[in-house]
């Protein structure tokens, strides 16, 4: 019995110390790594720097930190940058196809397309990132960001949202994605029409993205998509934004003048504050607005909670937005004219 407790100790300091030389000899080359890996390369969209790396978490994970990082997107109509003062990348040293990404509270993100310079500062109680790698390649990404402020412009308040969640997941059988987003408590302070406030509680939207979006000018890479058979499924969608109250599915393209084509069905509450709006912003006049509400109105029912409830098909083409067979407004083109001059 004592010389199979001896053996038993003797094994596992055995392992122990293989396990830590194991665990340092990656420490030490996952720096090289990250080096090896970040700088441009032929075929390669981004390439990436810092200024120093350490590396923690021995022995069952190994947390390695970047100083000042920069990663860097380059197309062939502009490019965009984010930086930060540092970023903690996570994984377990016995697997390298999954890791966990730590963001620092304060971030900047610059984008330039088609020859015009957007800027953004990003601020976060917490922002985290989950990516799965298969054959080298990303093949699922999973963020979260809580107490989100985005700063686009000077003088201007900052887009803020409580809680940010993305999943993108690349189908293996087609060139698609599976996107879930939600978002919730997002407040903006552009000018909406009354009742509306700029605070929209939740957005909740599930949808497959079907369609590459080759190189070329935005307009070029939109264009290519919709010609190609570019489409999105919208599983389901849900937008709580009082007084309206939304959910629906449908799929979603772009016709020859860029406006939005699609067809949904959709349960609506709030419906008659929604055609007000359209009034208010000179997309209805006031007699098209009364019709399209006694038009709703009358298949509208009343649910259990006493609310009007609109069930009804919602159609985008020819550059109008259709409730059924009422026609609510127009759809400008998703880019406005000399967006890609």
């Amino acid at each position: 019995m004592r010389r199979t407790i001896i053996i038993a100790l003797c094994l596992a300091a055995f392992l122990a110390a293989g396990w830590t030389g194991y665990w340092f000899v990656m420490a030490g080359r996952a720096a090289d790594w990250i080096a090896v890996w970040a700088p441009p390369a032929p075929g390669k969209a981004w390439h990436g720097s810092f200024e120093a790396s350490e590396v923690s978490g021995f022995p069952f994970s190994m947390d390695v930190r970047l100083a000042n990082p920069e990663v860097t997107w380059d197309s062939s109509s502009g490019g965009a940058v984010w930086q930060g003062d540092w970023l903690i990348a996570s994984f377990r040293p016995w697997s390298l196809s999954n890791f966990d990404i730590s963001l620092p509270p304060e971030q900047y993100v610059s984008l330039v397309e088609e020859g015009r310079l957007y800027m953004a500062a990003l601020a976060m109680t917490a922002g985290t990132a989950h990516v799965a790698i298969v054959n080298n390649r990303a093949q699922a990404v999973r963020a979260e960001f809580t107490d989100l402020v985005v700063d686009l412009a000077q003088n201007q308040a900052p887009v803020t949202a409580d809680r940010l969640m993305v999943e993108v997941e690349a189908l293996t059988d087609e060139i698609a994605w599976d996107i879930a987003l939600q978002v919730e408590g997002a407040r903006f302070h552009s000018q909406v029409p009354e009742p509306f406030i700029g605070e929209v509680p939740l957005l909740v939207a599930n949808l497959t993205l079907r369609g590459d979006l080759p190189e070329g000018s935005l307009e070029q890479r939109l264009g290519a998509w919709r010609d190609n058979g570019g489409v999105i499924d919208v599983h389901a969608l849900k937008l709580v934004w009082p007084p309206l109250d939304i959910e629906g599915e449908g799929s979603l393209s772009l016709d020859r003048q860029m406006r939005p084509l699609g067809a949904f069905t959709a349960d609506v509450v709030g419906y008659r504050e929604l055609v007000e709006a359209f009034e208010q912003m000179g997309r209805l006049t006031r007699n098209q607005a009364m019709m399209a509400g006694a038009g709703m109105d009358a298949i509208a029912r009343t649910d259990e909670q006493g609310n009007r409830r609109l069930n009804v098909p919602l159609s985008m083409q020819d550059g109008h937005l259709y409730v059924g067979p009422l026609m609510l407004g127009d759809l400008p083109p998703l880019l406005p004219e000399g967006a890609s001059d």
